[in-house]
């Protein structure tokens, strides 16, 4: 590995003092897909606070809509005319 020390290159690879003026030489990243990843585990963290907020999946909301259904007919059955 490379590493850059203000500007010059090493092939020593030897950490000096300063390890904050380091910058290890990585591999080529595509910024755009780079930005659209972050932007995508972002909106995948936000998706899981809201479905932690609001509480219940698909299926438990179909559930009770379908049990709410089945008691007003049950009760509208037991009406008298």
């Amino acid at each position: 590995m490379q590493y850059f020390f203000r500007g010059r290159a090493t092939a020593s690879g030897i950490w000096p003092n300063h390890a904050k003026d380091i910058t290890p030489v990585g591999e080529i990243v595509n910024l755009n897909r780079y930005r659209k990843s972050l932007a995508k585990r972002k909106r995948e963290k936000e998706a899981q606070v809201n479905r932690a907020k609001h509480g219940r999946t698909r299926s438990e909301r179909s559930k009770e809509r379908d049990e709410t259904a089945r008691r007003a007919e049950e009760l509208d059955e037991k009406k008298l005319d």
